[in-house]
This record gives structure tokens, C-alpha cells and sequence, in this order.
């Protein structure tokens, strides 16, 4: 059986992300987010699924009004950085990896 766990960031960690120096900043970014907050011991951290989500509710807003339903996708795409892999109608578009000759002419070449 696949063991699974979910991933933790550190508060040194989000201090980073949220461009802040205090550690303050983090419990209160975080009690402003509704993201909870775990102990570890001496470090506190909280559950990268839920940081993630908080941080990007913005742009995840952005998307669900500017393209609908298909704004999963697009903020997929815009995840790995691909978001001129769509077309018009906000659909993510197949790339092909290698050029197929077609010709018998190209084929030989």
C-alpha cells in the first residue's frame, strides 16, 4: 500500500513566499487566510495544499469569471506556464512533439 502524506511548508519557508521577516506576519497572513496552523515540535508549519489554495484565491477568482468553466484548465496551464498552449475558445490545444513527414518525397529526405 502507497504510503501518502501531505506535504508541509515551514513558516521560514512562507516568510519567503509572502515576502515578509517576521514570523508574526506568517500567523496572521495565515488567520487572514483561514489557513491552520500545525506545531512540529519548536517549528510551526501548515499543509502545502492549503497555503497554496489561500495564496492563490485571487487568480483562481480571476479565472472562474474570466474563462468560465473551463478556468481548471487554464489555471492548469497557467501552473506550468503554458498559457499560450490555448486557443480561442480558452481550450487547451495539443502540440505535437516531432515533425511527421507525410510526403514519400519528405520521408526519404
Amino acid at each position: 500500500m502507497e504510503n501518502k502524506s501531505l506535504t508541509r511548508i515551514y513558516f521560514k519557508e512562507i516568510l519567503k513566499l509572502i515576502n515578509k521577516k517576521d514570523k508574526r506576519s506568517v500567523i496572521t497572513w495565515c488567520r487572514k487566510n483561514r489557513v491552520e496552523i500545525y506545531s512540529d515540535g519548536s517549528e510551526k508549519f501548515v499543509y502545502e495544499a492549503e497555503f497554496n489554495s489561500a495564496y492563490n484565491q485571487p487568480i483562481i477568482k480571476r479565472y472562474k469569471e474570466k474563462y468560465g468553466v473551463n478556468w481548471l484548465e487554464m489555471y492548469e496551464l497557467s501552473l506550468e506556464n503554458n498559457l499560450h498552449l490555448a486557443d480561442s475558445n480558452n481550450e487547451r490545444i495539443s502540440v505535437s512533439k516531432r515533425y511527421t513527414p507525410k510526403t514519400k518525397a519528405s520521408i526519404n529526405f
